[in-house]
């Protein structure tokens, strides 16, 4: 895709589009974001939580594929430290933990602040304007 610039164009083109979709469809979609009540949820274990996130956690490639994409432009050419490797990974793993812990100790509050209708539409306009606004910058970036 490097060397072709009409593959370039398409596939960015495509991404736009898309983004522009997805900005549209949650701009208009009421439903977007609306927390249902689950009773599943309140009778299963803290055993069943625990295995059903660590199943998606290992299968979501997208930690890797992150790491696999950010780490590299940070280790110089020609050398393969270790160390440096080792403390990126637990600086990103740390951060994680850091954001699952924010995110678990302000979720009650969150889930009761996201129900109100006006909150929600206020939410589901500025992702989806978000979405448009990425969607107008991709499309009209140069190579």
């Amino acid at each position: 895709m490097a060397t072709s610039a009409t593959l370039f164009g398409i596939v960015k083109f495509a991404g736009a589009g898309y983004l522009l979709y997805l900005g549209l469809r949650l701009w208009r979609d009421k439903s977007a974001f609306r927390i249902a009540p689950s009773a599943s949820l309140q009778s299963r274990s803290n055993r069943r939580f625990f295995t059903t996130a660590l199943l998606i956690f290992l299968t979501n490639p997208k930690a890797t594929l992150l790491i696999g994409a950010l780490f590299p432009q940070f280790i110089p050419a020609g050398s393969y430290n270790l160390t440096d490797i080792t403390i990126m990974s637990l600086t990103y793993a740390g951060l994680c933990y850091l954001n699952h812990v924010i995110l678990a100790a302000f979720g009650g509050r969150l889930k009761k602040h996201l129900q109100s209708d006006n909150t929600l539409n206020w939410v589901r306009r500025t992702v989806g304007a978000a979405f448009i606004g990425c969607a107008a910058t991709l499309a009209t970036v140069n190579r």
